[in-house]
């Protein structure tokens, strides 16, 4: 049986001795190793009861799966508990709200004057770095109390899973358009994750075509990947992508020669993940954000070039509007020849928009 706040139990009927699982109730913190498992599915087993969990997670279901349920408790064990829930330590700390000396906070009309301060005594767990080694304790051990919490919805949690992939297309095929001499498309194929990014030359038939970016295979080994934009240049030679490994939204730019599937020197990090080629195939468009990750500068790189060299084409230092869809709407012509390009500011409290029109391409 299973309740709130307790490990399920395998019992026998008329018997009150728990498998291992139950007795792992019985501590603080611990660890259900997998032999401990099979050992206690054994016994009710060999007793002809098979319990209404073990169907739920089709323990026995000779039908494998095609693909590997994130949250399956059984590939993640052993799993860590924690009976009791962490308790944060306070630290006394004052947080200023309003005008504050040397922060752009707004206009100095809508801000408090003096400023307020209010106590936060669990400022401490703030942790920009995520390297804190007691902010990673206190996590870890707030996780291992949400798994001795909700260990008993990892079945249910299973079938949902389940149940919604079962609705999703996996294997799929987005429409292909116009680039230049290329229609460029998209892939998805069931049991992976990422897209696979393809083109193929309009003279070709439809079913010879070239993989120029499997996001797949950046994955690999990497607890996070984003893939925020892409590009090519004019002569479809070589491409420039923006990957965010971290999660914590700063993309650093590659570039690949796709004629010999290499990449290239040139690497730009810390950028906002817009990037976008010029009207040939050694300029390239990119943005940076500021420290409060508001993105506000908008550089042009010449591939081969150090980034020392790099131009700043427009800086945006009003608060109050970003930069963010900066390079988002390069215009294509009937054939799929770039010939504009324009970087936007909007304001991040009102719908008021400036545009900067700029020659970046022809």
């Amino acid at each position: 049986m299973h309740g709130r706040g307790s490990l399920t139990l395998f019992l026998r009927p008329g018997s009150q001795r728990a498998s291992p699982v139950a007795a792992a109730s019985k501590v603080g913190a611990t660890f259900i190793t997998a032999a401990a498992f099979a050992k206690g599915m054994q016994r009710v087993l060999s007793a002809g009861h098979l319990s209404r969990l073990s169907r739920r997670l089709n323990l026995f279901s000779t039908k494998a799966s095609q693909r590997d349920d994130p949250w399956n408790a059984f590939e993640k064990l052993p799993l860590r508990l924690e009976k009791q829930p962490p308790v944060a330590k306070r630290v006394p700390h004052q947080v200023p709200f309003g005008a504050v000396q040397g922060e752009e906070r707004g206009p100095a009309t809508s801000l408090f004057q003096p400023p307020k301060l209010r106590d936060d005594p669990l400022f401490w767990l703030r942790d920009d770095d995520r390297k804190n080694p007691e902010v990673l304790k206190h996590l870890e051990t707030e996780n291992a109390y949400t798994n001795y919490q909700t260990h008993h919805l990892r079945a249910a949690r299973e079938d949902i899973y389940k149940e919604i992939l079962s609705h999703v297309q996996e294997t799929d095929q987005s429409v292909p358009y116009s680039r230049g001499p290329y229609m460029y498309f998209s892939k998805t194929i069931e049991g992976s994750s990422y897209r696979i990014r393809c083109r193929r030359l309009k003279t070709k038939p439809e079913d010879e075509y070239e993989v120029f970016l499997d996001e797949n295979e950046l994955a690999k080994g990497k607890k996070h990947c984003d893939v925020g934009d892409w590009d090519v240049s004019p002569s479809h030679e070589i491409l420039v992508y923006s990957v965010d490994e971290f999660g914590y939204e700063e993309y650093t730019l590659y570039f690949k020669n796709l004629s010999t599937g290499e990449l290239m020197k040139d690497a730009i990090p810390k950028t906002s993940g817009k990037v976008m080629f010029g009207n040939d195939a050694s300029t390239v468009f990119y943005a940076t954000m500021d420290s409060a990750h508001r993105t506000n500068r908008v550089w042009m790189h010449k591939l081969g070039t150090p980034l020392s060299e790099d131009v700043l084409l427009h800086q945006e230092d009003d608060s109050l509007f970003d930069a963010g869809s900066c390079l988002a709407t390069k215009s294509f012509d009937k054939e799929g020849h770039a010939y504009q390009a324009i970087v936007l500011t909007f304001s991040m409290q009102s719908d008021s928009t400036r545009a900067h029109q700029n020659a970046f391409c022809s």
